[in-house]
């Protein structure tokens, strides 16, 4: 039986300008991930797919908030998502979901539904984060990971500094700034 994946192409319908499109996205992937799909490349289309869901609440107008962080949850537990966790930092990934608490704009019951499952997923972070003291490596490397390096093998006593040079890097999920200064353009100042 061959298998079935969620690919890239599906994961960017997420981050579509127009809502429905984003919508629809986000009700197919649930949908194939219930139904037993896989993602093609595990580890980057998880880290692929909590970009995405991040920047769900940046949009103007957004919806389904419950939807979106179930599925960041599902994300988060599964084994690449924890890898993800590890590099990242669980500081930041929950610096992240604070800023999204604070973007949820909506009625009343449903901004205290979001923040009730933003501060679940928060706890879930912390506490799996206690419980786990696996130290994810540094990208450094003795020799180059690929024949496509212009570098020869160097010694044990000449290491490589890095791996950059024959590595693709991973760019951070996570950003610094907030959510919302992200879409406006303009810095809060906090008082």
């Amino acid at each position: 039986m061959t298998e079935k994946y969620i690919l890239s192409i599906h994961i960017e319908k997420l981050g579509h300008k127009i809502q429905e499109i984003r919508e629809r996205a986000l009700g197919n992937i649930i949908s194939k991930l219930e139904s037993g799909y896989i993602f093609d490349n595990d580890l980057a289309r998880s880290k692929e797919i909590l970009q995405k869901l991040f920047d769900w609440f940046l949009f103007p107008e957004h919806s389904c908030e419950d939807l979106v962080l179930k599925l960041i949850k599902t994300v988060l537990q599964s084994e690449s998502g924890r890898t993800l966790l590890k590099y990242y930092g669980h500081e930041n990934v929950i610096k992240e979901l604070q800023q999204i608490r604070n973007c949820v704009k909506s009625d009343y019951v449903k901004i205290l539904r979001t923040r009730e499952q933003i501060n679940e997923l928060i706890k879930d972070i912390r506490q799996y984060c206690k419980t786990e003291n696996t130290i994810v490596p540094p990208l450094i490397s003795d020799i180059p990971l690929s024949y496509r390096s212009n570098e020869q093998y160097i010694p044990f006593n000449n290491r490589l500094k890095s791996a950059e040079s024959t590595a693709t890097p991973i760019e951070g999920i996570v950003r610094v700034s907030s959510s919302n200064e992200q879409q406006t353009g303009i810095e809060l100042v906090n008082t």
